[in-house]
């Protein structure tokens, strides 16, 4: 029995198999990696408690002509010929025969449930050689017409044999009548589901049931879409009300020149980079600008950021600083502080001469003495 199975995708990937739930075509992967050579499997029931799969997934697989089931409990995969081409010579032969005989190869490969076979003659039964017709004529060596038939001969009424059917015909255990009924094997036209089988009517509610899923899931994701839209809109909205307000403001507040403003920081910090248009942006800076500064002017702020060594560049460290970089609101409190102003170097107090000790022995011993004389 070879280890590896295959799945065509003239299979897998058309609709009619899609459209089917992720569990019933979970399972049916699932049977087609366990079925034997010639995709027959024993042990289906087992298979769908492994997967955690349900019958009504199974039901569905044979309503929708993947699955073959037979009453014995065995079931076959009915495109396995599509699916797998196994080597003569590595290929074990299904032990379940019955079944097999019972199945027949489309020209496609696809596995088909066909009749039972009928070994008995039609309606209009017709005499074969050995039997002879209901209007009898002698022979040569025979008597004439009012001859009354032997044991071995038939009457003008012929009567069928034990092998043989009338007219009249009756369907016996192993045969089938005109007006056929099916069989437990067979499917009639008003066909009734099966305990592995689904019906048409709960196939569709299955259908529909997938597919109303799948318009609630489309609705949330166009509700999604929607919501975001909407938020991306108010943003805009509220910046075009701020600029709106802003340019309202100034308008509605004519004494306050942001003209004069930029021109004073081009006139006191000539070591930055001066400005050339004044913004929207910039405008709303200076205003939130002035209500930082309180009681401090323009001119001395931007004078305390010329005098700055590491603002304008010139201790090299660097060259980053500009309009737009004061005027943000962490910078420009860091700049009130005083945190860019210059650092004065401390000059260092020359340490006192030491005082080298005297270590002449004759001056010691004269200090001694004249400590003892004093006592």
């Amino acid at each position: 029995m070879g280890n590896h199975r295959m799945f065509s995708l003239s299979v897998v990937d058309t609709d009619l198999f899609n459209d089917m739930p992720m569990s019933a075509r979970l399972l049916y992967y699932e049977l087609g990696m366990r079925a034997d050579d010639d995709g027959f499997i024993a042990s289906s029931k087992r298979i769908v408690r492994m997967t955690g799969c349900t019958e009504d997934d199974m039901k569905l697989l044979i309503a929708k002509g993947f699955i073959i089931c037979f009453d014995s409990g065995i079931i076959a995969v009915a495109h396995w010929h599509i699916h797998n081409k196994i080597r003569k010579d590595r290929k074990k032969d299904t032990i379940f025969l019955e079944e097999k005989r019972r199945l027949a190869l489309t020209e496609n490969g696809v596995y088909t449930k066909q009749p039972q076979a009928v070994n008995q003659m039609s309606t209009n039964l017709q005499p074969t050689d050995n039997q002879m017709s209901t209007n009898w004529q002698p022979t040569d060596n025979q008597m004439t017409t009012n001859r009354q038939p032997t044991v071995n001969q038939v009457s003008t009424n012929l009567q069928p044999t034990v092998n043989q059917m009338s007219t009249n015909w009756q369907p016996t255990d192993n045969q089938m009548s005109t007006n056929w009924q099916p069989t437990d094997n067979q499917v009639s036209t008003n066909w009734q589901p099966s305990g592995n089988q689904m019906s048409a009517q709960d196939k569709i509610s299955k259908d529909k049931s997938s597919q109303d899923k799948l318009s609630q899931d489309k609705l949330s994701q166009e509700k999604l879409s929607q919501e975001k839209l909407s938020q991306d809109k108010l943003s805009q909205e509220k910046l075009s009300q701020e600029n709106s307000l802003l340019s309202a403001d100034a308008d509605a507040r004519p004494h306050f020149d942001f003209q004069s403003v930029v021109d004073s920081f081009n006139s006191i910090c000539k070591s930055l980079p001066k400005v050339q248009i004044l913004t929207d942006q910039r405008r709303l800076a200076i205003k939130k600008a002035q209500e930082r500064l309180g009681n401090l002017c323009f001119d001395e702020f931007f004078a305390k950021v010329e005098r700055s060594d590491f603002l304008t560049g010139r201790t090299g460290k660097w060259n980053g600083c500009g309009f737009d970089w004061i005027m943000q609101p962490y910078n420009m409190t860091k700049i009130l502080e005083g945190n860019y102003d210059n650092r004065q170097t401390a000059t260092k107090q020359a340490d006192p001469p030491r005082v080298r000790s005297s270590y002449d022995l004759e001056e010691l011993e004269k200090i001694d003495t004249l400590d003892f004389m004093d006592d």
